[in-house]
């Protein structure tokens, strides 16, 4: 609700207040048709109160709606990107890992709808660790292994890239 909004109904409601007031004096001094008409004109005040409530309650409303689609565009736009872990080490990825699909459930909650979220973890081939081509890759495994305990299944769609679901 506006400043002004707010001013036109403080003035509203005194204007109703003093007439209602006055109606009163006039009915204890026996003024009965003066307290009918200005007791009419305190009603008339109060329907228009209420009319302007409606407006900014209509008005509040259709801002809050703006803003919420705003920020789910916002929010769909983020939830769209992959997570990508490349060249991270094992205990860095986690960390990015679980930062990252905390968020996302978050957002998806407040839209109510699952998403397919893609994490890059590199090509998996073990060349950057330690030992070379021999060794087997930690990083995929290690994300991996952060998923399935924390109850996300993934699905290898390419090497180095994982899908998972998230409800």
């Amino acid at each position: 609700m506006n400043l002004e909004s707010k001013e036109e109904l403080r003035n509203l409601a005194l204007l109703r207040n003093v007439c209602l007031e006055q109606a009163r004096q006039a009915y204890l001094a026996g003024n009965d048709a003066l307290s009918k008409e200005l007791t009419l004109k305190g009603q008339l005040y109060n329907m228009q109160i209420k009319s302007a409530q409606d407006k900014a309650k209509e008005a509040a409303s259709q801002y809050r709606n703006l803003l919420l689609g705003e920020a789910q565009g916002f929010v769909q736009e983020n939830l769209d990107r992959p997570i990508d872990l490349r060249g991270l080490h094992a205990s860095e990825a986690i960390h990015v890992l679980n930062y990252e699909l905390s968020n996302i459930k978050r957002n998806i909650r407040s839209i109510g709808r699952r998403l397919e979220i893609t994490i890059l973890v590199g090509p998996g081939v073990g060349n950057l660790t330690r030992g070379g081509a021999r060794t087997p890759p930690r990083l995929s495994g290690a994300v991996e292994q952060y998923l399935f305990e924390h109850g996300f299944r993934c699905t290898q769609t390419q090497p180095g890239v994982l899908s998972v679901m998230i409800y």
